[in-house]
């Protein structure tokens, strides 16, 4: 989000300028060319502390403050913007530390930012029923986009894997689908992380073939969705998504729990699971053998996906800057 943005205002505005802490290390950061004139670049030392403080910025006139991380500006010139993604801590973080802290940096940015941006309606949801007290007024939601790297390739054929794309924490129920994929004699494919010892021992319990791609290019997912049977992402709460809408843009059918901001994002209902059981997934991965159900799936996912763009959400942050009146 923060790439795309960053990269479209530059184009907008030359009056910007970024606060980074020397030795940061971000994959994505590296996709974005900031000028080093309007970087300020502060000491990495005590940086564990310095995450949890809020910036000290000398300023004389009025100037927006948006954090990439739940920190806001007290400056008394400073109209802050936080933009929020999800409550996975809320609902799934067990420790207490871990918890207390991430919440507490979390609702002091919320409650004291001018704008809360929400990048879904389900995430929107959320945030009223874990902080009631923030006014509806300065709460909006802007979409994430997807990439234009993911698109249809010519003369694909289709293989028999399933794709998981993402991470496999418990709420992710990448455990689950191992049985009746294997059942159906289809193997996985997975994008993200090392396979651990469980998963490991799962996959030789229920004979399930599987190839670990590890973390790859946009190009290269991209080729994975286009030779896929289909995504399988039964995760019970996304914030988003954006591996659904990946996967529609590049053609790919996908089979998603229907929870969360998934129905949300998703558009078509057909491949919704209402439970993630054996039952349900063996069954909506049956349904896709239909040529003609799975081309109308196909379509609709392309479709689908166009509501989405990052040139688009771009433009809905630039005009609530603009709303601000300051730029």
């Amino acid at each position: 989000m923060w790439t795309h943005l960053i990269n479209r205002m530059m184009k907008k505005w030359n009056d910007l300028s970024f606060i980074e802490y020397e030795g940061c290390d971000n994959i994505y950061r590296g996709c974005v060319n900031i000028p080093p004139e309007i970087i300020e670049l502060r000491s990495y030392h005590l940086m564990k502390i310095k995450r949890y403080m809020n910036p000290h910025i000398k300023a004389k006139l009025p100037f927006i403050f948006h954090s990439s991380y739940f920190r806001i500006c007290n400056h008394p010139l400073a109209i802050n913007i936080t933009t929020v993604h999800d409550f996975t801590y809320e609902l799934f973080v067990n420790s207490p530390i871990k918890h207390w802290l991430h919440c507490r940096q979390k609702y002091n940015a919320i409650r004291h930012s001018d704008y809360v941006v929400c990048i879904s309606e389900n995430t929107k949801k959320d945030l009223f029923k874990f902080l009631p007290d923030i006014h509806p007024d300065k709460v909006r939601v802007i979409y994430n986009g997807v990439d234009e790297t993911f698109h249809q390739l010519e003369d694909c054929t289709t293989q028999p894997y399933i794709l998981y794309v993402g991470k496999r924490d418990p709420y992710k129920n990448f455990d689950k689908i191992i049985k009746p994929v294997s059942e159906l004699g289809m193997s996985i494919h997975i994008v993200g992380d090392s396979l651990n010892r469980q998963e490991e021992s799962l996959l030789h319990e229920h004979h399930c073939q599987c190839v670990h791609h590890g973390f790859v290019s946009n190009e290269k997912l991209n080729e994975l969705y286009n030779h896929a049977f289909c995504l399988l992402y039964p995760s019970e709460y996304e914030g988003f998504g954006l591996p659904i809408l990946e996967a529609q843009k590049a053609g790919c059918p996908v089979i998603a729990f229907n929870g969360s901001s998934i129905p949300e994002i998703i558009g078509d209902s057909t491949l919704l699971l209402h439970s993630v059981t054996d039952e349900e997934i063996k069954s909506k991965l049956q349904l896709l053998n239909n040529q003609v159900l799975r081309t109308e799936v196909i379509k609709k996912g392309i479709r689908n996906a166009e509501r989405f763009s990052w040139d688009k959400m771009a433009e809905e942050y630039i005009s609530l800057y603009k709303q601000i009146g300051i730029v």
